[in-house]
């Protein structure tokens, strides 16, 4: 959601893609050795951020992502009296289009607020998940040649870790999901069954 940071990922993404293999005189946006992009791994930014809030980060980039959830609200809404009436209330320091309000509710407050906001802040990691990986996935396609590589091999958006259908949604987007899957155990299999960390029976519908 960084404007600096999105820069950066775009010039990484163009001087990979055109780096040219020197074994094989092809640059990588056209290898069609390469089956497949994946934009990040765990990255889980809709579900880290419900989860965690934005505990621990720089006052930069919290600024910024409350400047840009306002921003989204004022959109949405218009203006605090339309915001009121969608939510049904605000916190005394909350105004709009002022960037006030909380980033709120996360997961463990949501018995707290009511359900309109939760599904708005929801929608909002959503959007700015989404509207990135849009922007990457169509930047990789323009740095291949028609028809061959990056143009046309399936793009991921992102390899998910947890359980969470937000972040299940956000994936599903791209053209193919991945999921990672982790042994949590080290126990011999012939005295304790491994334990496998994996979301076998995880579906957007949860």
């Amino acid at each position: 959601f960084d404007p600096r940071l999105k820069e950066t990922y775009r010039r990484q993404i163009i001087n990979y893609l055109n780096h040219k293999n020197p074994y094989t005189g092809l640059r990588y946006a056209d290898d069609e050795a390469i089956v497949t992009w994946e934009l990040n791994n765990e990255e889980g930014l809709v579900t880290t951020s419900l989860w965690y809030g934005m505990n621990g980060w720089p006052d930069y980039f919290k600024t910024e992502l409350r400047s840009q959830w306002c921003q989204w609200l004022a959109k949405r809404y218009g203006d605090e009296a339309g915001l009121k009436k969608a939510w049904g209330e605000l916190k005394p320091d909350e105004t709009l289009p002022a960037p006030s309000e909380t980033m709120a509710p996360l997961l463990h407050q949501r018995n707290e607020y009511p359900a309109a906001r939760q599904a708005d802040l929801v929608h909002f990691f959503c959007d700015v998940t989404n509207s990135f990986n849009q922007e990457m996935r169509d930047l990789i396609r323009a740095q291949a040649s028609p028809g061959v590589g990056a143009a046309v091999v399936p793009i991921i958006f992102d390899t998910q870790a947890l359980p969470s259908a937000p972040w299940l949604y956000c994936d599903s987007l791209g053209d193919a999901v991945s999921f990672g899957t982790y042994q949590v155990t080290f126990h011999s299999s012939l005295s304790v069954p491994p334990g496998l960390f994996i979301m076998d029976n995880h579906t957007v519908l949860d």
